[in-house]
């Protein structure tokens, strides 16, 4: 097999991605496909680092309440404590993960900035009645 000559050229882009290589390379600059991945990739990172942030807040306070949790259930001395602390105990521990999932929600919503094409809002399109 020979290694290809120092003459090699690649090929141009077939024409189905012509249009994307010219957007891609620009005209005097990297282009706006190129802008809009830059500025993706940096949304990106900023958002996974957010979420790595809450997620660790969120499970060092739960460790935190069950820690106490199970303090105050080795203080029951009734069956009628014990139900009431765990009770307590479940409630809680379900608030503050319904609040978490929407707290998750938000950052993974900030990750898909307004400056991308499919989040632009859309003109509202009348709509027949199905049966019509």
């Amino acid at each position: 097999m020979t290694k290809p000559s120092a003459q090699h050229r690649v090929p141009d882009a077939a024409p189905p991605f012509a249009p994307m290589a010219a957007q891609m390379a620009g005209v005097g600059g990297p282009g706006p496909m190129v802008d809009a991945l830059m500025h993706s990739g940096e949304a990106y990172a900023k958002a996974c680092l957010a979420w790595q942030e809450e997620v660790c807040r969120f499970f060092g306070s739960r460790l935190q309440w069950d820690g106490r949790v199970s303090a105050a259930l080795a203080k029951c001395r009734t069956l009628s404590e014990l139900a009431e602390v765990q009770q307590d105990w479940a409630m809680t521990a379900a608030r503050d993960y319904f609040d978490e999932v929407n707290r998750l929600a938000q950052i993974a919503s900030s990750f898909v900035p307004s400056w991308l094409p499919c989040t632009a809002p859309r003109p509202a399109t009348p709509r027949s009645h199905p049966i019509d």
